[in-house]
């Protein structure tokens, strides 16, 4: 009975973070296809997102930056020099410390959080929709 109860709670467990993985997944995607104006956007993972790589049937992933239209990154030292110019989105907050990415999204004390800042987007020429502008920030 004992066991019967741990498989039942590790089962519960794990499928509650595929339910969170599901969910930070569409965020993404919501979030990749304004960017890009894309239907299946080309996604270059410059580090591991696990929501993104278990859920990819939305995306295409490719394993040339080169030929992405949005580079995804935790940490921006993980970019090919030429694939600077390149559409930058953060995973984490402190992504936005580089100029070059011009939005992320990211968890705050167990909340979603996304931020972009209206000089990058308008330097990529990318024009958000209205139900994205309460995300947008001037930079300080």
């Amino acid at each position: 009975m004992k066991i019967f109860l741990i498989l039942l709670f590790l089962t519960t467990i794990i499928q509650a973070k595929d339910k969170d993985l599901r969910l930070e997944s569409t965020i993404y995607y919501a979030l990749i296809k304004e960017l890009t104006h894309s239907q299946r956007p080309k996604i270059y993972l410059a580090d591991n997102v696990l929501s993104i790589q278990k859920f990819s049937s939305r995306f295409n992933l490719v394993k040339n930056c080169e030929n992405a239209n949005i580079i995804i990154v935790t940490h921006i030292k993980n970019i090919d020099s030429e694939c600077k110019d390149k559409i930058l989105f953060g995973t984490k907050y402190q992504t936005l410390d580089n100029k070059s990415v011009v939005g992320a999204f990211f968890w705050q004390k167990g909340r979603p959080n996304i931020l972009f800042y209206q000089t990058r987007l308008t330097k990529y020429g990318i024009q958000l929709s209205k139900h994205f502008t309460k995300y947008i920030d001037n930079e300080k």
